[in-house]
């Protein structure tokens, strides 16, 4: 919409406001109002779609990546054909080796813990889709955490565990990061 006719369009609705404090409202009166209403609306969202377009151009690639956003766009993926990931439960452990250390934590002697985890952060191949290209080589490389699952084995997981807790209950996780060199 240009602004001659946005000019208009608030010409219209002024006198539009004028005659309705002049007289009563009828039905019609409010539909009017609701049309110039939507119409303006409607200018506002394909400006803002123009605006977005826009910006694409200013997002920079790293370094010897070419800008795949503008000429090659993700592939398709079939919806909801993964079963959904439900992180498990993590179940807290006897004791942290070493030994937490009271200094490193506000108010330790306060708040001893009542529960102990371990978990571990690494690289690992993840699989978010079963399609190709998703799917090639394993999975995609993600950064996440390797834990105990229900079954008490160590895999490999993205999002997280899920910690259960209480309110009051003071807990301490310990998380090792590991690099691949």
């Amino acid at each position: 919409m240009d602004s001659t006719a946005l000019i208009l369009d608030k010409i219209w609705v002024l006198s539009t406001l004028e005659i309705l404090t002049m007289r009563k409202i009828t039905r019609r009166d409010v539909l009017k109002l609701g049309l110039v209403g939507g119409s303006s609306a409607l200018a506002s969202f394909s400006a803002i779609a123009t605006q977005e377009d826009l910006l694409l151009k200013y997002l920079c690639p790293p370094d010897g990546f070419p800008d795949q956003l503008t000429y090659k766009p993700s592939p398709l993926a079939e919806t909801f054909k993964a079963e959904l990931f439900v992180p498990p439960i993590m179940q807290p452990v006897d004791r942290l080796d070493p030994l937490p250390d009271p200094q490193a934590h506000q108010l330790y002697d306060d708040f001893l813990p009542k529960k102990l985890y371990e978990i571990y952060e690494r690289e690992f191949r993840w699989v978010y889709h079963p399609d190709p290209p998703y799917s090639n080589n394993g999975g995609s490389l993600s950064w996440g955490f390797w834990g105990k699952n229900s079954a008490n084995q160590m895999s490999p997981m993205t999002p997280g565990p899920t910690y259960h807790a209480r309110y009051g209950e003071p807990v301490l996780v310990r998380r090792f990061k590991i690099c691949r060199r």
